[in-house]
């Protein structure tokens, strides 16, 4: 499938952002918000990971091949230099919240919004990192001191739409063309105990709605409040496979009209009249077993909530 150049999630603002150049160095270095960029060379690795069972999402495992010198900030954004952004671009506080000093909490959009403004300051091309880079990055995150990719209290926005893994070896993959859901990297967005294994794993991913944040309206609940949020980048402009995933979410669901003139076969037993406290009326006596956990030792059913017969009968 041939390939184009994804522009259209950054189209946020008018000043043509994808005309700053990229970062024209070789070594490290550290832009005026402080952020120290550190670079990751060309080179191949293996991503991917996880268990078909319970963990498919980053598998099949294969050979994905980096092909540029990009730069990765080596810690996450920070709450203060985020705020001075959205102040700037929206005229109001963030409405975000934070963990040691880096910024939670933002929608996706924000999130690129955020690349936007930081290159119009800096005047070379940030964005948010790919799923390929980030997890090239987080492989080598000793070797180059890239700081809390793995964070358990922190999870970071990608550049991709999210799709599934192929077997098919990867040159500088960056996701479909469009899609519905956004790549989220740095570990699970829930806690359960199942998970522990897996926490840290650097190939786990998971894809949220880009529009996905706590409405700053909303005074009465934390509904949307999320752990989510961003490392910028400087590198040429992601490529995508052109592929539209737009009805992923629907994928591989199939629906047939009922042939509304067949009834019920009359031979099956779909419904069997049962009445577990009796039925008033009509002479009908309550019909649990003894040893059911709704029976009193003398047989006489006790009173629960509706759901539990639901599960009984």
């Amino acid at each position: 499938m041939s390939k184009k150049t994804f522009q259209g999630a950054w189209k946020c603002t008018n000043f043509d952002w994808g005309s700053y150049p990229a970062a024209d160095r070789e070594t490290e270095f550290i832009n005026s918000a402080g952020m120290r960029m550190v670079p990751v060379e060309p080179h191949e690795y293996r991503r991917g990971g996880g268990d078909l069972e319970n963990h498919p999402d980053a598998l099949p495992s294969h050979k994905c091949k980096m092909t540029y010198r990009y730069f990765i900030a080596d810690e996450p954004v920070k709450q203060d230099i985020f705020e001075t952004f959205y102040q700037e671009r929206y005229g109001r506080p963030s409405d975000t919240t934070g963990y040691r000093g880096y910024v939670l909490g933002m929608s996706w959009y924000e999130a690129a919004e955020f690349c936007k403004w930081l290159s119009e300051k800096e005047g070379i091309f940030y964005r948010l990192p790919t799923e390929a880079e980030w997890e090239a990055a987080a492989r080598k995150s000793t070797e180059l001191n890239i700081d809390r990719m793995c964070d358990s209290h922190i999870r970071e926005w990608c550049f991709d739409w999210f799709s599934p893994y192929t077997d098919l070896d990867q040159s500088d993959p960056a996701g479909p063309e469009n899609g519905n859901m956004k790549v989220i990297r740095g570990g699970y967005l829930d806690n359960p105990g199942r998970y522990n294994d897996y926490s840290l794993d650097l190939w786990w991913r998971n894809a949220l709605p880009p529009t996905y944040r706590h409405y700053h309206e909303d005074t009465e609940n934390p509904f949307g409040r999320h752990i989510i949020g961003l490392r910028v980048a400087c590198g040429p402009m992601p490529v995508t496979s052109g592929q539209n995933l737009t009805n992923q979410v629907c994928m591989n669901v199939h629906q047939t009209a009922p042939d509304l003139k067949k009834g019920p076969d009359p031979n099956v037993p779909y419904f069997r009249k049962r009445a577990p406290q009796g039925d008033r009326g009509s002479g009908l006596k309550p019909q649990l077993p003894p040893s059911s956990p709704l029976s009193r030792p003398d047989g006489v059913p006790q009173r629960r909530p509706a759901v539990q017969y639901l599960f009984l009968l």
